[in-house]
């Protein structure tokens, strides 16, 4: 917390101690991380985020496409399914955060762009840990434009950092990685 304190001397106020928070103070949760594009309280975009790196990330797709969320357990707003990041292999740090610290990742995924099974096929590791093996959106949802949300309890690592990684198989038969939303939420062992 911010906090400064004052002394008057005569018509003259100074600045008698000033009070800010450590360099490198821990980034507080909830994060709630609305990927390429997407701008829905209380999910903000990720290019607005000082402790979000990507990387292997820079593409982007907007669908105007109505989007079912009612299959899914909390979902995010629906405009958050509506853009997304893709790619063959991404990685998002968030960094900033308590180390060795038990944290709920919760990812958002929507097929909104392929028809069929088997067309999107990746795999996600969260900190070298992998959490989703040949992931297909379509088929875990049910189809397209159906909100499909996964959810993983971590750890941070020593330096405080959560990465996620996304890859897409290796057969060259299937498209891109790709992701919706991130959310970091505080977890209880």
């Amino acid at each position: 917390m911010n906090k400064i304190s004052f002394v008057r001397l005569g018509a003259i106020a100074l600045i008698a101690a000033l009070s800010l928070p450590a360099a490198g103070a821990a980034t507080t949760v909830p994060i709630r991380v609305a990927l390429g594009g997407a701008d829905a309280s209380p999910f903000v975009p990720d290019t607005s985020l000082p402790y979000l790196t990507e990387s292997g990330a820079d593409n982007t797709f907007s669908s105007t496409d109505d989007v079912v969320v009612s299959k899914a357990k909390d979902p995010a707003p629906k405009a958050i399914y509506q853009s997304e990041r893709y790619g063959s292999d991404m990685t998002f740090t968030i960094s900033g955060l308590a180390p060795k610290t038990h944290f709920s990742v919760r990812l958002h995924f929507v097929e909104n762009c392929l028809t069929s099974e088997g067309s999107r096929i990746f795999d996600v590791l969260i900190n070298k840990k992998s959490v989703l093996t040949q992931f297909d959106i379509f088929k875990d949802a049910g189809g397209k434009n159906i909100a499909d949300i996964k959810t993983f309890d971590v750890d941070s690592d020593d330096s405080g950092k959560i990465a996620i990684e996304a890859t897409a198989g290796n057969s060259g038969d299937t498209d891109n990685a790709l992701l919706n939303a991130i959310e970091i939420l505080s977890a209880n062992k």
